[in-house]
């Protein structure tokens, strides 16, 4: 049963943890990183009906139905239920049948449970189901299944390997060091048993000084290794920390989509963990078996009985770090996981610290931030408390060996069978021997913090890419020549995002250079996804677009948006300077460019004289005011020489004259290139040369202000609600 466990990668990912459980229990192989391989849109499955959905996907089929808990008791198949867990939020868990008076059931937040009714039923309130009767597959699968794959081969063993020769130095110089603690030993028993006897104080003296030379050596060891363990861990964090940011930046939109920000920091920062137990496993590990198997050697050969109850210690030993592993494993990974959770939420409440402040709701989110701290505290606690057990337990092992093999030494000095020097070597070595052993076994255990780190780095790691997903590129060197008027077009563009209705129907668009065309809508039809669909930042559509004729996919990513200029509805600020803002911190910006366009759309001096281009930025851009980021936006567009300029609301931030002025601009530089905006704004829209209304996921009329407003369409209602 511990097989089908699937633990959640995010917070509110139990809904694909659980189709993962029951995708092994039909031997479908299905990771949730392939949902994020597909195109935007909500991938969590936080209702049963888009776990229905995600299921069809994969090959599973799966009905919803609202049962008892004695017909769930009857029940043969594994079942999705809809539960609520204890801090009130939705959370799905599996019932894989009724035995023995308990429900068999997997829960991706606490490991495999048996519940009775009862305890089920105080959980399962909505007594809703998805349940799957086969795993019988339909027609063509949206996912393709993913081979098994060696992730510390592809992953790990490459980062370690550019360090083999500091590690192999770090071995060398760990082992010379170890094995002066066995020499110690028969150092003792040399000097008890032979040279004390002889009552020769040169002979002690040039002894000891030997010692001295000797020990003196091995702290010169291991300092030279101290050091080379501190280069080795600089190297690999930063190796490790640069494979991660560099995958971060090249994933899909999709990704960012599904993983908060916090749970992505949280990841980041597991890098030191791995490092520590490759450390660990080298310079500890392996020297203490050595040392171990070389100490039951020497042990050997003073007494092979001694020997003998001085091993029966070892498999004592590992079999309690066995029982405690397995709950310290998954205590590990639900501390990371309420960690991940902690961090995100704190990035969320303390961005919107001036909404907090201003509604006087301070109290509310620091008792709500509170309450995720304590759940990591519960958890940490309980963690450490498994811990101290373990370590109370492998105490008491290691101290009852400990006594039983002095006592028989001991015995064996009264009846002459063994020397009082002899003596003092063997207990040294028998407590080397227990030590060793406890460390070795002890790294099963703390090898589990880094298995759930490596594990939770691994799921970013193994994520495609951007390019990875856009196979359908024709010839990724393919350049497009020189023209006077450049052509975008949308041919009969269909989109929905993944596990949602129909966003886009039929979507058909022409606009050349020399043009500035305005697509007009509400809230919420489709506007943005089109230019998020232009950048190619969604994948899945039907239809066309193009670009000279040309489809935009036979660009490459980066040559094509190299072309684009992109204005958001909210533009983001980076901690910096304007200029950096406007140039995204380029190496050798054209400064003479960035005043010349800040000139331009300064329009009632929005960037006022105070404020330079060398102003530093705060964080989120705190320090500006909202008509200020979005010109600083338009410039960092602007400066780029765009072909295609996309603007999201641009001027939705700024004043009558101010939004103006910017029009303005955007006519004298419109013979330059392409122009689209997305506007609500019916006082926008009219000074377009083009205006697309979208309405019931299409464009349901276009052309001029003229040209609609004298028809009955959402452009002329609005226009006319304005003037009236």
């Amino acid at each position: 049963m511990t097989k089908l466990y699937v633990a959640q990668e995010t917070e509110n990912s139990c809904g694909i943890a659980c189709l993962s459980s029951i995708a092994k229990f039909y031997n479908i192989d299905f990771r949730s990183n392939d949902l994020i391989n597909l195109r935007g849109g909500n991938f969590q499955g936080n209702t049963l009906l888009e776990l229905k959905k995600i299921a069809g996907s994969i090959g599973l089929e799966a009905n919803g139905y609202m049962c008892t808990i004695e017909e769930l008791e009857k029940c043969s198949h594994p079942a999705i239920l809809h539960t609520i867990n204890s801090n009130g939020f939705t959370h799905f868990i599996v019932s894989y049948g009724y035995m023995n008076n308990h429900f068999l059931l997997m829960d991706p937040a606490l490991g495999v449970l048996y519940y009775t009714k009862e305890e089920l039923n105080n959980i399962w309130a909505t007594k809703s189901i998805l349940l799957f009767e086969s795993s019988k597959k339909k027609g063509n699968q949206n996912i393709k299944p993913s081979c098994k794959k060696n992730y510390i081969r592809k992953y790990l063993l490459p980062l370690i390997n550019a360090d083999y020769r500091l590690l192999f130095i770090t071995f060398i110089l760990s082992a010379f060091t170890s094995l002066f603690g066995v020499a110690s030993a028969v150092f003792l028993q040399t000097l008890v048993d032979t040279i004390l006897p002889q009552k020769n104080f040169q002979t002690l003296l040039s002894y000891l000084l030997c010692y001295c030379c000797i020990i003196l050596i091995s702290q010169i060891a291991s300092y030279v290794n101290t050091n080379f363990i501190i280069t080795q861990n600089l190297f690999f964090n930063i190796r490790i920390i640069k494979k991660l940011l560099h995958k971060i930046f090249q994933l899909p939109i999709s990704f960012f989509m599904v993983i908060k920000t916090g749970d992505i920091i949280s990841r980041l920062n597991y890098a030191e963990k791995i490092q520590n137990s490759i450390i660990y496993l080298v310079n500890t590990i392996i020297i203490e078996l050595l040392m171990m198997f070389f100490s039951i050697f020497v042990l050997l050969w003073y007494d092979w009985s001694i020997a003998l109850a001085t091993l029966l210690s070892i498999p004592l030993l590992a079999l309690i770090t066995y029982f405690y592993s397995v709950k310290i494993s998954k205590q590990n990974e639900t501390l990371m996981r309420e960690y991940a959770t902690f961090d995100t939420y704190s990035i969320d409440t303390l961005s919107g610290i001036r909404e907090i402040r201003s509604f006087q709701k301070e109290d509310v989110f620091f008792r709500r931030l509170l309450s995720f701290y304590k759940n990591t505290q519960r958890t940490s606690r309980l963690l450490k408390h498994t811990n101290t057990n373990y370590e109370l337990s492998i105490g008491m092992v290691s101290v009852f060996f400990s006594f039983f093999t002095i006592l028989l030494g001991s015995y064996y000095v009264m009846i002459g069978r063994i020397h009082l020097g002899a003596l003092f070597a063997i207990i040294t070595i028998v407590t080397m021997i227990i030590q060793s052993s406890i460390k070795i076994v002890s790294y099963a255990v703390d090898i589990q913090e880094a298995k759930m780190a490596f594990k939770r780095i691994i799921f970013l790691l193994d994520c495609k890419t951007e390019k990875e997903l856009l196979t359908s590129a024709i010839n990724n060197d393919f350049t497009m020549k020189e023209v006077v008027i450049n052509r975008l077009e949308i041919k009969n563009l269909s989109f929905n995002y993944f596990n949602q209705p129909l966003l886009l129907k039929n979507i058909n668009f022409i606009v050349e250079t020399g043009q500035i065309v305005s697509i007009f809508g509400t809230i919420g039809t489709g506007k943005t996804t089109i230019i998020n669909l232009i950048q190619r930042f969604y994948t899945g559509y039907s239809g066309k677009i193009l670009y000279n004729a040309h489809n935009i996919e036979e660009f490459s990513i980066s040559g094509w948006r190299s072309m684009i200029g992109y204005v958001p509805q909210q533009t983001k600020t980076f901690v910096g300077t304007i200029k950096d803002n406007i140039t995204l911190f380029e190496k050798n910006p054209d400064t003479k460019r960035v005043f010349e366009l800040c000139n331009q759309l300064m329009a009632k001096k929005e960037l006022t004289d105070s404020i330079t281009l060398d102003l530093q930025i705060d964080e989120n851009g705190s320090n500006l005011s909202g008509g200020q980021k979005q010109i600083i936006g338009i410039a960092r567009a602007l400066y780029k020489r765009p072909k295609i300029l996309l603007l999201d609301e641009p001027t939705s931030s700024l004043d009558k004259e101010s939004e103006l002025a910017i029009i303005n601009i955007l006519k004298e530089i419109k013979n330059e290139l392409i122009i689209i905006m997305i506007t609500h704004k019916p006082e926008i829209a009219k000074l377009s040369d083009k205006i697309y209304v979208i309405e019931n996921k299409t464009f349901s009329c276009n052309g001029n202000h003229d040209d609609l407003i004298y028809r009955s369409n959402m452009y002329s209602k609005a226009y006319n609600m304005l003037i009236s």
